[in-house]
């Protein structure tokens, strides 16, 4: 069971630290793991160490600090900082050896103690004391830029200076963090010559949201300090290829370093060039991401990398500062600028875009999608009644008879009476019959290829208006999937409009944000018959992808997710730019919103398998998950993962994650939100109908 050590008094450094080990670290000039910008938040500020005991005190801690660590000593491996990366070095060497995860963070420590509490070979601790027994110390602390873009080295040389402290002559002590050239000799060799440490680096190659491969079977790249303490590299080998697959030994530091940052910078030039790319395919009315995917076709001499805001992570955002701080890359640094720009001239190019039609007036609209004879007596703008179906030959079914007929809504029997009620007291609301739907849209093909039942269906849905004093009919047909059915469809919405002509009736169609269904369609036809355009902003993932994922994400992930598995690339805002790249007008675009979750079992996040899969209504969520849930404002995307059942990942939205949708929607001057269920929403504060209502009608 893996055991959380808890923080001892720290006593006042020997006069050994003091007098020969702090010299031997060049000076940083910030607090000890303290950054000096506080905009960067990498893990909360520890409070100070308080006393209590320890399930190391029985080891004699003299007889550690005294006895060399030699060759035929069982490894004890040390790893410093267990963030992200850390982490994943624990995971791994755990596999073979006692580990200990040392951080200075209380919570830090406290979440991975739930984590490994099942593993017999992880201690954690936040007290160096409980260091002194280890021979192997693996560094992977925070490497920073300060807002000036300078580097800050403070996270690296405080744990060197704890190493210091605790280390035996003989320990083996190996720089996982990215550092500039030339770091790894500058800060630890010193201290590797006085204390006679075998020393080196080994820079990480932890991908954050890859999955595969195993960090184990990643090639690991090592080098050692040979010329000050000789045999560093084999030492550094004996442990390193008992864990990973493939070990690649390097001449010297300086190599595996260049080799870090060579590697990260590449990704930063190549990311730079496809927004350059992106860039110059607006004037000719180009869509850079079927660019992309057309490029990506070519088996050899082609790396894939879409467009986007700009880069993100911790490490290629800050890694060209550190090859730039001591090398001339010219390319590299014009690559850097252009990037870390990138996001203000995309919002200057937006504010053009909204300065540009500061004219128009776009209603926000609020539409709620009822299923059967489900009601709720308050509507915003409209209301979509899925009540009816449709055959072949294009005559209509009743999808419940029963429920229309005896059920008893707000004092009226019926739904349709009731709604009939409802636009008495609300003359503004508008409802229109949904027709389709998911599996309810398996006759369309057939129907749409027969001008016979297009022709029926478009008189009979005409007469059912009518008689139900609705205002027009939205087809909910998922989705033409053939450049033949694309073509059907259009024909489909013609014989409607024709026989129910506009203003008079509504003419609506809800289709996904993919490109593989907008993609067959006319879309300039299209928007002259439609009155609007449903986009479904939701089904992204769930039991038919690989892995699981948000399933209504505005943005994709910053991360590299969305290159590994194509299917966590989709977006709301994907769906609109292609619409809108292919002429359609914004305000016709309705952005869908899911009252719904879609659980992903014994699944951890994005981008991993699962086993087992299921929708659950936003109001029938248990309210710790809603509570809790993991909140990505950036994408807005909400989550929660189950660690109580069977540790299973949910995607949902919450309030705030509609806000930032409905932001979304004022600022690219679209039609408004529409919502799939409203039967689904909560009521009072966590109301998503509420809070997207309010953001469109704030100032």
């Amino acid at each position: 069971m893996a055991q959380v050590m808890p923080p001892k008094p720290m006593a006042n450094l020997p006069a050994l630290v003091e007098k020969e080990i702090l010299p031997l670290i060049p000076p940083g000039d910030s607090s000890p793991w303290k950054r000096l910008d506080n905009s960067f938040t990498f893990y909360p500020d520890s409070p100070p160490l308080s006393s209590s005991s320890s399930d190391t005190d029985d080891l004699d801690q003299s007889l550690c600090q005294s006895v060399e660590v030699s060759q035929n000593d069982e490894p004890v491996i040390a790893v410093i900082g267990v963030g992200y990366v850390g982490t994943h070095l624990v995971s791994s060497f755990s596999s073979k050896y006692q580990v200990i995860g040392f951080d200075v963070s209380a919570k830090r420590i406290k979440d991975l103690g739930l984590e490994y509490q099942e593993h017999e070979n992880v201690c954690l601790s936040r007290d160096s004391q409980d260091l002194r027994r280890a021979t192997h110390f693996l560094i992977s602390v925070p490497t920073l830029l300060r807002p000036d873009k300078t580097i800050d080295s403070s996270y690296l040389r405080d744990a060197l200076k704890t190493v210091g402290e605790v280390a035996r002559s003989g320990s083996t002590v190996v720089i996982e963090s990215s550092v500039a050239i030339g770091m790894t000799r500058q800060l630890l060799g010193p201290l590797a010559a006085n204390r006679q440490f075998f020393a080196g680096m080994s820079p990480e190659r932890v991908d954050p949201g890859r999955v595969e491969p195993p960090v184990q079977s990643i090639p690991k790249i090592i080098s050692g300090l040979d010329d000050i303490t000789p045999g560093s590299l084999d030492a550094i080998n004996r442990v390193y290829s008992t864990i990973f697959e493939t070990v690649i030994p390097v001449s010297k530091p300086e190599v595996a370093e260049m080799m870090k940052l060579y590697e990260n910078c590449q990704r930063m030039v190549c990311i730079a060039y496809a927004n350059e790319m992106a860039d110059a395919c607006i004037p000719h009315g180009i869509n850079p991401y079927e660019v992309c995917e057309a490029a990506s076709t070519k088996p050899f001499g082609y790396m894939p990398y879409s467009p986007g805001v700009g880069v993100g992570g911790h490490c290629i955002p800050v890694n060209p500062f550190y090859l730039l701080s001591n090398s001339h890359f010219p390319l590299l640094e014009y690559a850097t600028l252009a990037m870390h720009s990138r996001p203000s001239r995309l919002a200057e190019r937006m504010l053009k875009r909204l300065r540009q039609r500061v004219t128009e007036q776009i209603s926000s609209r609020v539409s709620l999608f009822r299923e059967k004879w489900m009601y709720v007596g308050q509507i915003l703008w409209s209301s979509n009644l899925h009540y009816l179906n449709v055959n072949e030959d294009g005559t209509l079914r009743s999808i419940d008879d029963w429920g229309d007929n005896n059920k008893v809504v707000d004092g009226e029997k019926g739904c349709l009476a009731a709604l009939r009620k409802l636009k008495g007291q609300h003359p503004h609301i508008k409802t229109l019959v949904s027709i389709g739907g998911g599996s309810s849209s398996k006759e369309f093909p057939a129907l749409a290829a027969s001008k016979a039942a297009r022709q029926t269906f478009a008189r009979q849905i005409k007469e059912f208006c009518d008689a139900h004093h609705f205002d027009g009919v939205d087809v909910d047909w998922e989705h033409p999937q053939t450049p033949e059915a694309g073509k059907d469809y259009v024909l489909y919405l013609q014989a409607i409009r024709e026989t129910m002509p506009a203003p008079k009736y509504l003419l609506t169609s809800a289709l996904p944000t993919g490109e593989y269904c907008l993609k067959h369609l006319n879309l300039p036809v299209v928007a002259q018959l439609l009155d609007f355009l449903n986009l479904m902003g939701y089904d992204f993932t769930g039991g038919w992808t690989d892995v699981c994922g948000h399933h209504a994400q505005l943005l994709p992930p910053s991360n590299n997710l969305n290159e590994v598995y194509p299917t966590l690339r989709k977006s709301c805002q994907r769906g609109v730019d292609y619409l809108t790249s292919q002429g359609f007008p914004n305000r016709k675009i309705i952005l869908g919103i899911p009252a719904y979750a879609r659980y992903f079992g014994q699944a951890r996040g994005p981008g991993h398998p699962f086993k087992g899969s299921g929708e659950i209504d936003y109001c029938d969520l248990p309210d710790e998950w809603v509570a809790g849930a993991k909140v990505e404002e950036s994408i807005a995307a909400a989550s929660f993962v189950d660690t109580k059942g069977d540790k299973g990942f949910v995607s949902f939205d919450v309030p705030s994650t509609v806000c930032v949708k409905a932001r979304y929607a004022k600022a690219m001057c679209l039609g408004g939100l529409f919502y799939w269920t409203g039967a689904g929403d909560r009521a009072g504060p966590e109301s998503l109908v509420a809070a997207g209502w309010k953001t469109l009608h704030s100032k």
